[in-house]
């Protein structure tokens, strides 16, 4: 990403603060129920239902498109990105904006103190095709969390700030979608519920929101020293 192309802020959305409160309330009560039911029998059955209908399309080439989408979603490959993204935006003199993207990496950590507390176990090969073993527990999704949290932060920031209409659609979508095409490798090779990706994306949501409204208010004299007047908020 070209440091001449970060240009001018475009508001992300308005009327903020008491939206913000009121949706992280209601994602954070759907993830707690959802936690709660994670290693019930239903859900269960309901799970391998889900993945036995995904990994009917198996084929070499679904294969490499779920590897791809997994290795995007990994620790290194976000922790690379979000470095290189912060170097991007400090150049382009966004400083606030390129800590916020490196802090997003948080969310990894926090990702498997919810795995410990909530303790499920990964799928196994009795109910479905693993295709690319991996230790450690179910729920949340580390994957499909964390890419919600960095990639959705970074297309915010990519909306925010590319000046140039096509460049800023292109990187807002790439980004916007890269974490559905990563849950979904995660169902696919087996290693994770359907339920585990919808928890992931429930908490980080929730973080997501969290990140971009502190970022929205923190970032405000950032914002005025590039366009020399403060962004409206309606």
């Amino acid at each position: 990403m070209d440091t001449q192309i970060l240009k001018g802020p475009r508001p992300f959305a308005g009327g903020r603060q008491k939206r913000a409160i009121f949706l992280v309330a209601v994602l954070f009560v759907l993830f707690f129920a959802l936690s709660v039911l994670a290693r019930s029998p239903g859900l269960l059955h309901f799970d391998t239902a889900i993945t036995r209908e995904i990994q009917e399309g198996q084929s070499t080439p679904m294969d490499f498109l779920a590897y791809f989408f997994t290795t995007l979603g990994n620790g290194l490959t976000m922790t690379v990105l979000c470095i290189g993204a912060a170097f991007v935006l400090n150049r382009a003199g966004r400083r606030k904006a390129a800590w916020f993207s490196v802090l997003t990496l948080l969310g990894l950590p926090l990702n498997m103190l919810l795995k410990l507390i909530v303790h499920r176990p990964r799928p196994s090969s009795d109910l479905v095709r693993i295709l690319f073993p991996e230790p450690g527990l179910s729920f949340p999704s580390g994957h499909a969390m964390g890419s919600v949290i960095v990639y959705g932060f970074l297309a915010y920031l990519a909306w925010s700030y590319i000046g140039d209409p096509g460049r800023r659609k292109f990187w807002t979508t790439v980004l916007a979608l890269t974490p559905i095409g990563i849950s979904l490798s995660r169902i696919y090779i087996g290693v994770h519920w359907f339920s585990d990706i919808i928890g992931a994306w429930l908490f980080g949501l929730i973080v997501l929101l969290i990140y971009v409204d502190l970022y929205y208010v923190m970032g405000a004299t950032e914002r005025m020293a590039h366009t020399g007047q403060p962004e409206q908020q309606t």
